[in-house]
């Protein structure tokens, strides 16, 4: 299989379609290395430099618009954005963003850890125990039905921890997850962690 993923577009009306070039970029050298053909597209959130839900939507369209012009045969339910700590709540629930939890191809898994249930600040551990819980059920049962195809986790926050949020870090309870991610491979199931946010300007 191939897919493409990608995350921290960072769009912003000052940049004129420079984060847009740069995907276009990468896109044209993939496609000089002899991919010519895409089984998805993984993007780990971050749609905007803002954080306001018409930036991050802006954001969302501007680079949806570029991967459609370059990759015209992908199918949309191939296609997945997840949401980032620059990017709403709501816009997980009004179509702009997937859902989190399981989305399933027939080439393979995903399943979404939104930046709510995984957040920026892990300031709350309830929040990422409960992540962790509903991503352990799911696990478990594609070990229970033999499942061999690639799963892709997909995370915009890292399993590192991060002193970019100085006191509180990033991915203060990644355990929780790691701990799940480890007993699941060592199950046998193919998994790909995807995660974004380790960026600069």
């Amino acid at each position: 299989y191939t897919v493409i993923a990608g995350s921290d577009f960072q769009y912003s009306n000052a940049d004129h379609g420079i984060a847009g070039g740069h995907v276009r970029n990468i896109l044209a050298t993939i496609k000089n290395q002899g991919f010519e053909s895409y089984d998805g597209l993984l993007f780990c959130g971050d749609y905007s430099q803002a954080f306001t839900t018409a930036a991050s939507k802006e954001g969302v369209a501007h680079l949806k618009n570029v991967i459609n012009e370059e990759l015209p045969t992908l199918s949309d339910d191939h296609k997945f954005f997840l949401q980032g700590n620059h990017d709403m709540d709501e816009e997980t629930t009004d179509g702009t963003l997937i859902p989190s939890g399981a989305h399933e191809t027939e080439a393979y898994s995903v399943f979404a850890i939104n930046e709510k249930d995984y957040n920026w600040y892990n300031d709350s551990e309830a929040t990422i125990k409960a992540t962790a819980s509903n991503l352990r059920s799911y696990l478990n049962a594609k070990c229970r039905a033999g499942y061999t195809k690639p799963i892709f986790i997909m995370s915009h926050i890292q399993l590192h921890y991060s002193m970019r949020t100085y006191g509180s870090g990033d991915g203060k309870y990644a355990n929780y997850l790691f701990d799940v991610l480890n007993e699941a491979a060592g199950n046998g199931l193919n998994i790909f962690f995807l995660f974004g946010h380790n960026h600069s300007n």
